[in-house]
């Protein structure tokens, strides 16, 4: 796992288990502290949406990340690493002193639309 003062980053290969991974998670939450976390970044491979749901539970109600983003992909990112034949959760954890961050979500139907057409909803979540 690699750490810097205001973030942190790590891929999760081991079979499910809620607990192992809220564990795992909170391992790498431990080392920002004293730092609160203001972004979470997490990319989930195909094998692992199903699980979609409960990663969210654990990173947003038992590590506290204020905010959450993320997607499903062939691969996973942490650090420097990218796994694309080799699925898994990739998680990032981000202390940003300072900065503002807003929440934009958007269904399906309104991103194929032209930008100025899609009305995103802000605020939090």
């Amino acid at each position: 796992m690699d750490e810097s003062p205001f973030s942190v980053a790590d891929c999760w290969f081991d079979p499910w288990d809620k607990a192992r991974f809220k564990k795992w998670a909170l391992k790498m939450r431990r080392t920002l502290l004293p730092r609160e976390v203001d972004l979470g970044l997490v990319f989930i491979s195909p094998g692992w949406a199903e699980f979609a749901d409960e990663i969210v539970d654990v990173l947003r109600n038992s590590v506290g990340v204020p905010r959450l983003a993320g997607c499903s992909a062939k691969g996973v990112i942490a650090n420097q690493w990218e796994f694309e034949q080799k699925g898994g959760i990739s998680v990032g954890l981000f202390h940003l002193p300072g900065s503002r961050i807003e929440s934009l979500s958007f269904s399906p139907d309104n991103s194929k639309r032209r930008p100025e057409v899609a009305r995103p909803t802000i605020g939090g979540g």
